[in-house]
């Protein structure tokens, strides 16, 4: 994962580059699982929401701002609904995404 996590167009080209070049931002990785999941069958859409945040002074009060945004996949299972698929790559540049 490299780079922000910019919404952007993702035409077939880009896919390739990214498996063969290895390297994509996180809204590419997260748009790459929603088309393979599609590609399997699997109903899959783009989420987006934020994770974690920042513990104040203030007793159970957490910080949330831009830095904690997320996008994630999101897959649907007869009986169970919408799930989240979230987790950080192995190979995630924490530099270059914010991470």
């Amino acid at each position: 994962s490299v780079g922000p996590g910019e919404v952007v167009a993702t035409p077939p080209e880009r896919l390739n580059e990214m498996i063969a070049s290895v390297e994509a931002s996180p809204f590419e990785l997260v748009a790459l699982q929603v088309i393979g999941a599609r590609w399997l069958g699997i109903p899959a859409r783009i989420a987006f929401g934020f994770d974690g945040g920042t513990m104040t002074a203030q007793p159970n009060t957490r910080e949330v701002t831009r830095q904690h945004a997320t996008f994630y996949a999101e897959v649907h299972f007869d009986g169970l609904g919408w799930v989240p698929v979230v987790g950080t790559p192995k190979q995630a540049d924490g530099d270059r995404c914010g991470a």
